[in-house]
């Protein structure tokens, strides 16, 4: 900067004469060439005047890069220059100059810099390739200067990232690891540290690369972890700390995100935004309890804050208060009525209390496939079931390859509430041709549905059998071949296996085995027992059972409890 300025001074004090020309033709200007005077320099000058009088922009920024071109200290230049390429017509005029610049001198990454900050081109592939011709010119990070190599590093930074969306991991390593291994110094900038970070995670899990490849980019990316943790974990304010707290929650290093917050949080404990992050990380990583306790707090302290009422019902929602949840989200609901993520949640809770017929209404519309799911099901608990295969039918070409057999799944749940084999014998047919049905949840799956009906018993029993060899200890199969095996009114070895299922979680029985228990004990004259297993299924059911009949398969039970053997 000096340096420039004092050889644009010391051209005023001698060739006044110049000056007098300015808003005139430049090329009337006598030619002067005494010993003393850098010609090539001059020239520079002359370029940067005339780009200060020219009213073309493209024009003006040619003529810009001309006097950079061997100036290394050209920042009056640069700086004007960068305010010319935000015009997106001069950045795309001037493509093959910066690109010819930054193929001829080191001292180009400052332009290029400026060129990748400033650039609105939609196109990360010509940016990229801009910024690795620039790059290809240093031939060691360890030889720049202070200056230019913060502006090295700032656009390897930049151009790291631009490599991974276009899955250019190869090259971006390359880069990478350049920086690395020449110079030590890059684990002083924050900036480069967090981008190769980031490169290293995206690579990590991309689909695109070899498995070889991606465990060494999860090497990468834990070292330099290990230099944040190090070197930047100690941020200096609010500000910073919530930048790392971003960088960590983008590597999906959530437990150190949570780190960074609570140690936030100790210096500064009544900041409710930081407050606010530590319930919404909680909630990410199934901390349920601890986000809800957070959030009830801070929606005590906020009321009239809109978001932090809809972050309070969102983990009344996950931790199954639903009734709860229902008049915040209402009122949240009349300030922001087309807001889809409140309506889900809305939804939900009415159907996880049973209001079916209310999810429905606010589940409608929303283009998600766990909200298309409570749809259908809800239909089935109206007992509505040709809406529900209409809905589903009409949904195969959106979620059948999108989601696979879970989908597919649906068309037997709905068969077998509807009491419909033909229309589970078709999808279980379709299932076959499209997926087979060696997969032990398939075998499963269509085995329990074929038992629940009572067709095909020895298809069935084939299925689940397969299954069962599959996963010995899945409950789901043991179940599955309890059921079976009632259905063959072998009411002892159903009994065997239905023990066996309820062995292996007796503290929380799901309803529907809890519900096939008692029908197993109602057979074997065990009244008391399946009394017991009957109410244990109500007390667990989050709308998986038939309430009433269950309920009047108590009393009935209740009334034969006396003549139990």
């Amino acid at each position: 900067m000096k340096r420039s300025l004092s050889v644009l001074s010391f051209f005023v004090l001698q060739f006044g004469l110049f000056f007098l020309t300015i808003g005139g033709d430049v090329a009337k200007v006598p030619t002067i060439k005494p010993d003393n005077v850098d010609t090539e320099r001059v020239g520079q000058i002359v370029d940067f005047i005339s780009a200060l009088q020219e009213k073309d922009d493209i024009i003006a920024a040619k003529l810009l890069m001309k006097a950079l071109r061997n100036d290394s200290l050209g920042e009056l230049p640069l700086v004007v220059l960068f305010q010319k390429l935000k015009d997106p017509k001069v950045a795309q005029a001037c493509r093959p100059e910066l690109q010819q610049l930054a193929s001829e001198n080191p001292s180009a990454l400052k332009l290029n810099l400026a060129a990748l900050i400033s650039s609105s081109d939609t196109d990360p592939k010509i940016r990229t390739n801009l910024a690795l011709t620039a790059l290809a010119t240093v031939k060691s990070f360890g030889d720049l200067d202070a200056q230019t190599l913060l502006a090295a590093l700032r656009i390897t930074a930049i151009t790291g990232q631009l490599l991974a969306v276009q899955d250019r991991f190869d090259e971006g390593d390359q880069l990478f690891q350049k920086v690395i291994k020449t110079n030590v110094q890059f684990s002083n900038n924050f900036e480069f540290v967090e981008s190769a970070a980031l490169f290293y995670r995206s690579m990590e899990v991309s689909d695109s690369v070899p498995l070889s490849q991606r465990e060494n980019a999860s090497v990468e990316k834990n070292l330099l972890i290990k230099i944040i943790l190090e070197k930047f974990n100690q941020p200096r304010d609010a500000n910073d700390a919530q930048r790392l707290v971003g960088f960590y929650e983008r590597l999906g290093e959530y437990d150190l995100a949570i780190s960074a917050i609570q140690t936030q949080l100790v210096k500064t404990p009544k900041n409710q935004a930081f407050w606010g992050m530590l319930g919404a990380f909680y909630t990410r990583v199934g901390k349920n309890d601890e986000a809800l306790e957070i959030r009830r707090s801070l929606a005590l302290q906020l009321p009239k804050n809109q978001w932090v009422q809809l972050q309070y019902a969102e983990s009344l929602i996950f931790t199954n208060k639903f009734a709860t949840a229902i008049p915040i989200l209402r009122s949240f609901l009349l300030l922001q009525q087309n807001n889809q993520y409140a309506k889900m949640l809305l939804g939900t809770a009415y159907y996880e209390t049973g209001n079916y017929q209310q999810a429905l209404e606010y589940l409608a519309g929303i283009d998600d496939f766990i909200a298309f799911r409570l749809r259908v099901s809800a239909l089935n608990y109206l007992q509505q079931y040709g809406r529900a295969i209409e809905l589903l039918e009409g949904s195969v070409q959106k979620y059948a390859d999108k989601i696979g057999f879970p989908f597919y799944f649906m068309f037997l749940d709905v068969g077998e509430k509807s009491g419909n084999p033909e229309l589970v014998k078709k999808y279980a047919e379709v299932i076959k041709q499209k997926f087979g049905w060696d997969n032990p949840q398939i075998a499963n799956a269509v085995g329990y549905t074929y038992a629940a009906l009572n067709i095909d018993l020895e298809i069935a029993e084939e299925l689940i059998v397969h299954a069962l060899k599959a996963n010995p200890d899945s409950v789901e199969i043991i179940d599955s071949m309890a059921w079976l095996f009632y259905r063959k009114k072998d009411f002892k070895n159903a009994r065997v296996y239905i023990d066996q299922a309820l062995s292996k979680s007796p503290e929380n029985i799901n309803s529907v085995i809890a519900d096939h228990a008692g029908d197993i004990y109602w057979q074997l004259r065990r009244y008391l027992s399946a009394v017991k297993y009957w109410e244990k299924s109500l007390e667990n059911s989050g709308g998986d059972i038939d309430r009433k009949r269950v309920k009047k398969k108590i009393r009935a039970a209740n009334e034969l409890i006396i003549f139990e053997d």
